[in-house]
């Protein structure tokens, strides 16, 4: 140890390199992570103090095997390695890519519900079938997504690829993990067709039955969170897309209506967004028209 002193020119000590540098404290924890002596560090920052790059230098030239060994969290007798399935795998690698990637930005607005839950009980008795919100969900974008096309698009090298096909993703749970079948052309879909599609494509995918081309190709996402009981939640953008939609449940909540409280069916929508792309202004107003649209559904549906 040496002694150095700080911005107040009070002395202290700090850990020192075999050059008498000293490790910065951080640098100090990332090299006590990967299991990595101080005394093998040569440090190449002011006044030879190891640095976070000296660290990362070490691990370079590690043979892998050593930099797994030194990664890898001990065990016991009761533990178990279960390796990923190759479906785990890949959502595993498609959401780290995206994670990585993609400058994520969230946003969340909650809307009255009234009129949607009236509105989809009736289109329930009209149509005499069950009704998935997701098909309701979708058709309220699509305006927004004509209005704001930035949020239908692709972030390509140099720029924005602005779609003009609308393929709606549709986040979908199952037991081996997540998977988002996707309505082509849903712009193209009566309602009826699109309720049709939804409680076609669904439940085979679920299953695990859809197609992998149905399984691809999505420019949008909406994601019922709310099929599971979540109130709340936000969701991680699909490669390759600009932005994600994510709908909870509906709760009832006092709601201040003209001056007195009413209870009323409310439920939160989150935006997730890519801000390369897509800034916060632009968001709000992509928002603010879902919600237009989702407590007053018709105009979107008709």
């Amino acid at each position: 140890m040496h002694e150095c002193r700080d911005a107040q020119g009070c002395a202290r000590s700090a850990p020192t390199g075999l050059d008498g540098g000293y490790a910065a404290s951080s640098s100090l924890r990332f090299a006590r992570e990967k299991d990595i002596e101080l005394a093998s560090i040569t440090g190449t920052g002011k006044f030879g103090q190891i640095i976070r790059k000296d660290v990362l230098a070490i691990l370079d030239n590690q043979p892998e095997s050593m930099i797994a060994q030194a990664t890898t969290l001990p065990s016991d007798a009761s533990s178990q390695f279960e390796p990923f399935s190759m479906t785990r795998k890949t959502i595993s690698e498609r959401l780290s890519r995206s994670w990585r990637e993609i400058p994520h930005v969230f946003i969340r607005i909650e809307i009255d519900a009234t009129r949607l839950l009236v509105v989809r009980k009736a289109l329930i008795e009209e149509l005499e079938t069950k009704i998935p919100i997701e098909a309701i969900l979708v058709k309220v974008c699509l305006p927004a997504l004509r209005e704001f096309p930035t949020f239908n698009a692709t972030v390509v090298e140099g720029g924005i690829e602005l779609h003009q096909h609308y393929n709606i993703g549709l986040a979908a749970d199952t037991e081996t993990g997540l998977v988002v079948p996707v309505s082509k052309d849903a712009d193209r879909l009566s309602l009826r067709d699109m309720v049709a599609t939804m409680l076609d494509l669904l439940p085979r995918a679920v299953e695990r039955k859809a197609t992998p081309e149905e399984l691809s190709g999505s420019t949008f996402t909406v994601n019922n969170i709310g099929a599971l009981g979540n109130i709340s939640g936000t969701s991680i953008i699909p490669y390759g897309t600009t932005a994600i939609l994510s709908i909870a449940r509906s709760v009832e909540k006092p709601v201040a209506i003209d001056g007195a409280v009413e209870i009323r069916p409310t439920l939160e929508v989150t935006l997730s967004f890519d801000h390369r792309a897509i800034d916060g202004g632009l968001a709000q107003r992509f928002l603010n028209r879902i919600q237009e649209n989702l407590e007053e559904p018709v105009k979107a549906l008709l």
